[in-house]
């Protein structure tokens, strides 16, 4: 991996770690959850911590558990990497949107106010990435920062669909096949230059589109994207079964 990377570039990363994940059936919300030894909050940040790229990062959770995840990352936010533990919103798009303002407002108080006025050789890149996918690989975030650094676009990992996927319309009105070959599954970090994913989700905002992912905006901007080949074990936590798939993976690795 070889990415020609500027002095003056900076990576920041938000993760997106709110959700209320009332689908896995633990009481003080997923990200908190131990696996394996670890949380699985501390295993996402860990692997940020182990990025080669990523200068910073950003964790942003749900108010109710704000305390604890402060307590939980509490060495971590002192060995300096990670910049902030915050509070997110009532949504992914929303919390994404608050890291993204205060990331704003802090290269904006640390630069004078002149971040909005950056030259182009001041490359700020920003990556965000689901909590909830506390696998992911340092290479495969550091994959994404090389591909936004040397093609100037947003990108995001993704897999092929190995099931037939159907589109449905309305509630008994049909529905459509797309071909396999064209279906991605989604993964994240997902990314681009900070000043674009700003201009996607204020744009989106403003057009009133509700977000699943960054992609999207980054899309709707009509702002080119690439794909990169994802990861099996980049799993996203969502049901009870899904941690002991992650706990297989954990262990298959010994």
């Amino acid at each position: 991996m070889k990415a020609e990377r500027h002095m003056r570039a900076k990576i920041y990363a938000l993760i997106a770690a709110a959700g209320a994940g009332s689908r896995m059936g633990r009481p003080g919300g997923k990200q908190l959850i131990n696996l394996d030894g670890k949380t699985v909050i501390r295993r996402s940040c860990e692997a940020f911590e182990a990025s080669n790229y990523v200068d910073a990062y950003v964790v942003l959770t749900d108010p109710t558990h704000l305390q604890a995840m402060q307590n939980e990352l509490h060495d971590l936010k002192s060995q300096g990497k990670c910049l902030a533990i915050l509070q997110g919103g009532d949504s992914r798009q929303a919390t994404v949107m608050e890291g993204l303002r205060y990331l704003q407002i802090e290269l904006d108080r640390h630069s004078g106010g002149r971040y909005s006025q950056q030259s182009p050789e001041d490359r700020i890149i920003c990556l965000v990435h689901d909590g909830a996918r506390c696998l992911v690989s340092p290479q495969l975030i550091d994959q994404a920062a090389v591909i936004i650094l040397d093609q100037k676009v947003g990108t995001a990992p993704a897999l092929p669909s190995t099931d037939t996927v159907r589109i449905l319309h309305k509630a008994g009105e049909g529905s459509e096949t797309p071909p396999r070959a064209q279906t991605l599954l989604m993964q994240t970090p997902q990314g681009a230059d900070l000043d674009v994913m700003l201009e996607a989700y204020y744009k989106a905002e403003a057009d009133g589109l509700s977000l699943t992912d960054d992609v999207q905006a980054l899309e709707h901007l009509g702002y080119p994207l690439y794909f990169y080949e994802g990861d099996r074990k980049n799993i996203k936590l969502t049901r009870p079964e899904d941690l002991a798939l992650a706990s297989f993976f954990l262990n298959s690795e010994h």
